[in-house]
């Protein structure tokens, strides 16, 4: 392939990522059905209610229509930026060998192993690249058959999952700053907290399961957490079999080519420390010795640490919920005539 055809596979482009997401995937629909939808809207507001209320036809074209117009070309706008926002990560995807989705919606358990996933009603995503080992996504989780939704009060957070060279137990490190599992309303349970124990202990808290502190230590060296301090300010890092989570609450602006590359460069970092930190790491408390691949296996007490909706989280759901339940209470007893507020 010439430089120059590189140059224009690479480039965004709106027919490309069309043909490739679909009519629907890639937002196409959406615009479409919101111009038409406004169209048809404007034309009954404009046209057929000054016919049925006469005398409020001056509100109605002066107020009303503005309004309308204004809500309508603000969500066109926000559908178009969508798409082309969507074109441009498709771009730095391809360019980068990974296929991109740029939005996904499935009432289906979540398929990656990390803590936010593990209870769902189902999840949305959105500029999903995935690349052979490495993948990254906006995660938006559904709500439940409880009406909670699996990661809370904050139900939305960005990923990126990368491969580590053998399993490990399962180790999470939460930012004490701004910490996206602690956001999103699920405490950890059922291991050790190291506190005081390790180094930067003001920036992260350290979980691992029951007796296995020592080989927290072992892979979350101070190098390790100075790096995630340097690199990662903020985010939170979980290890679970052989595989590496990074969340963050932000969305990176992916769209922007030079945030793409600098993402993947803050993941190649990450990767290699963790490689070197791991790839000799053996649980000596598995009884199985090696998995069929010929990779350490670790024991069953260290494959997974609970975890559960917090306290806190569970206070501001219920504190957020309260004042609409009151309200809609005292419209039905005025309306039963149980209670005059006038």
């Amino acid at each position: 392939m010439t430089g120059r055809a590189r140059r224009l596979r690479d480039r965004p482009s709106w027919s490309r990522f069309i043909r490739t997401q679909g009519f629907s995937g890639s937002g196409l629909a959406a615009i479409v059905g919101g111009v038409v939808f406004a169209a048809l809207v404007l034309t009954a507001v404009g046209v057929g209610l000054p016919l049925v209320l006469a005398e409020y036809t001056a509100l109605i074209v002066f107020v009303g229509v503005p309004i309308l117009v204004v809500i309508f070309a603000v969500s066109i706008f926000l559908a178009v930026r969508s798409t082309s926002r969507g074109a441009r990560v498709q771009a730095w995807a391809e360019k980068s060998g990974m296929r991109y989705v740029h939005q996904r919606r499935s009432r289906n358990s979540a398929p990656w192993m990390g803590t936010p996933f593990a209870r769902t009603g189902g999840y949305a995503v959105r500029h999903h690249a995935i690349g052979s080992d490495v993948e990254t996504a906006r995660f938006r989780s559904l709500p439940d058959g409880s009406g909670y939704h699996s990661a809370g009060l904050v139900n939305s957070f960005t990923f990126v999952r990368f491969t580590l060279p053998t399993s490990v137990p399962h180790l999470v490190v939460t930012s004490n700053r701004s910490s996206t599992l602690n956001a999103a309303g699920l405490a950890i349970s059922g291991g050790r907290v190291l506190r005081g124990s390790i180094e930067f202990d003001s920036s992260f808290t350290l979980h691992c399961p029951a007796d296995y502190e020592r080989d927290a230590l072992y892979i979350f060296t101070p190098d390790l957490l100075a790096l995630m301090i340097d690199v990662a300010p903020g985010c939170d890092l979980e290890l679970v079999d052989g595989t590496a989570y990074l969340y963050m609450s932000r969305e990176p602006k992916l769209w922007d080519e030079r945030v793409g590359a600098d993402l993947l460069a803050v993941v190649e970092l990450l990767r290699r420390k963790l490689d070197r930190q791991t790839r000799h790491y053996v649980d000596e408390r598995s009884s199985a010795g090696t998995s069929r691949a010929g990779s350490p296996t670790v024991a069953r007490s260290g494959l997974r640490l609970a975890n559960r909706r917090s306290a806190r989280g569970v206070l501001l759901a219920t504190a957020l919920w309260i004042p609409g339940i009151a309200v809609a209470v005292a419209i039905i007893a005025q309306a039963l005539g149980w209670v005059s507020v006038l």
